[in-house]
């Protein structure tokens, strides 16, 4: 059996378009109040804010799962004044709010390649008598 496919391509001054779904960089900013997916939404890595963005307190959540109970909770701080947070792949979410923008300062560092266990050494020698 032949299916037909049908592909949409634009050319533009040279400049070729073609359509379908576009994947983007996690965000390396956030902008304000949400919740943000760690590697879809934003990046993992060190942020700061400078505070709080209006009347209320600044307050912001690492989560382990996007459930929304007090379990996911890994981290949490509130305050008005200015605030670092060290946002980890390994997070499912970070959720702030009450926030002037956060930037990210610091790239979270790469995990740690696994162990690699020493070779055996070969056994020499005679068994028995």
């Amino acid at each position: 059996m032949i299916r037909a496919i049908s592909f949409a391509v634009l050319t533009i001054a040279g400049v070729t378009l073609a359509a379908g779904a576009a994947t983007a960089d996690p965000a390396t900013t956030i902008p304000g109040d949400g919740t943000y997916v760690i590697g879809t939404d934003i990046a993992p890595g060190i942020y700061h804010t400078s505070g709080s963005a209006g009347e209320i307190d600044c307050y912001w959540e690492r989560d382990s799962n996007l459930d929304g109970t007090a379990d996911s909770i890994i981290a949490n701080n509130i305050s008005s004044g200015p605030q670092t947070v060290r946002i980890s792949a390994s997070d499912a979410a970070f959720q702030t709010t009450g926030c002037a923008p956060w930037a990210l300062v610091a790239v979270a560092p790469a995990p740690a390649p696994a162990a690699v266990p020493a070779p055996v050494p070969p056994v020499t020698g005679s068994f028995g008598s």
